[in-house]
């Protein structure tokens, strides 16, 4: 029972492509709450230190 390079080949590319786009997913919800967050503070910190000094 062989099974052909090519089929394996396949099936590899299926594995990888699944595994990636899982991470990509997961990354691309951390990346979009910590680009957010660190947006977020962009904004407040220097708004909080010119309320500060007035």
């Amino acid at each position: 029972m062989m099974v052909s390079l090519a089929v394996l080949r396949r099936q590899c590319i299926r594995i990888v492509q699944k595994t990636m786009g899982a991470i990509i997913k997961r990354l691309g919800v951390w990346g979009f709450l910590f680009f957010l967050i660190k947006g977020m503070l962009w904004l407040i910190i220097p708004a909080a230190i010119v309320w500060w000094n007035s």
